[in-house]
Order: C-alpha cells, then sequence, then structure tokens
C-alpha cells in the first residue's frame, strides 16, 4: 500500500444507507464465522468429550470467548480495513482512508470498535458465573453507552468519524472520494 496523505472530509458526503448497509454485511459475515465456530467447536467437543456441554471455570471460558471470537475478528477486520476496506465497505463503494496509513493505525480503530464487543462477552460470562454480583449490571451499562457513542458520532458529526476513527486517525471515504 503507498503511503500518502489523505485530506478527511468534513462534511464527508458518505450516505447513511451506504454505512448501514455495510455494517450489516459486515455482521452478517461475523454471524457467518460464529456460526462455523459453534458448529466446529460442537464437533470438535462431541468427538474429544461426548458431549458439548464441557464445564469450564470463568477463567478458562474467557480466555476461549475471546481467543475463538473477538481476537480472530478484530485481526481480521484490521487487515481488511488497511487494505481498503472490510467486505461490507467494499460492497457499499466505501473505504479506510488514513492520516497515516499503517497496520497498527488499522488494529488500533478496530480494537476500539471491537472493544464494547470484548466487554459484553466478559459481562456475560461473568453474569453466569456470579449471578449474585451486579458488578455485570454497571458494566453492561457503560457497554450500551459506549455503543451508542460509536453510532452517534459516526452519524451525527460531520465528518462522519467515531471514536475509533479519532483514535486511529482513520476516516470512512466513498471510495471516489478516497482517492483525491
Amino acid at each position: 500500500m503507498e503511503k500518502r496523505a489523505v485530506k478527511f472530509l468534513k462534511p464527508n458526503p458518505i450516505q447513511l444507507k451506504d454505512r448501514v448497509w455495510a455494517l450489516l454485511i459486515d455482521w452478517a459475515v461475523i454471524c457467518l464465522y460464529l456460526i462455523f465456530l459453534f458448529v466446529g467447536f460442537t464437533i470438535l467437543y462431541t468427538a474429544l468429550f461426548g458431549t458439548i456441554f464441557v464445564s469450564f471455570d470463568e477463567g478458562v471460558t474467557q480466555v476461549i470467548s475471546f481467543v475463538t471470537s473477538v481476537l480472530p475478528v478484530t485481526i481480521a477486520f484490521a487487515v481488511m480495513d488497511y487494505r481498503g476496506g472490510t467486505i461490507g465497505k467494499r460492497k457499499r463503494g466505501l473505504t479506510v482512508a488514513f492520516r497515516q496509513r499503517s497496520f497498527g493505525a488499522s488494529l488500533l480503530r478496530n480494537v476500539v470498535k471491537f472493544l464494547p464487543w470484548q466487554l459484553g462477552h466478559m459481562t456475560a460470562i461473568h453474569a453466569i458465573y456470579h449471578p449474585e454480583n451486579m458488578l455485570w449490571l454497571v458494566i453492561l451499562n457503560v457497554l450500551t453507552y459506549s455503543i451508542l457513542l460509536l453510532m452517534l458520532m459516526a452519524l451525527w458529526r460531520q465528518d462522519k468519524r467515531h471514536l475509533a476513527d479519532f483514535v486511529a486517525g482513520t476516516q470512512i471515504q466513498s471510495g471516489s472520494e478516497a482517492k483525491i
């Protein structure tokens, strides 16, 4: 990938419908991966343990959840964004513009973007193992507000950037504007 300065657009003319469709397509891809993961682990656990109901402690469950779902999705999306955009963005003619193109910036963008998902996993797992502990409810509320913050920033700001874009120095643009 070439390293060149990209002008961030303000106002950014990308359409809300393109952002929403890109998001829905990307979540469909993630759901397909999670279905594949579920089927694969069902087969593996049945072959190894004779059942899918294997008992793990909370720490092991947290690690399995992170290593099999959030980490691979975050890395895959970082690679796709670094190469121009995720499947959903490409299908809708959108791309990720970088102030300084680097894989590190793309990874950082996706870590911030998927952090609420990881916190959701951690909260749900903690609630299953400790239903009497109300900490999970507090974390769930913080998680809900952070997801809303990400979405509202991308919708209401003129430049259509959200928190992950600010941290990583990126902006989602239409494919034609990104060639400036």
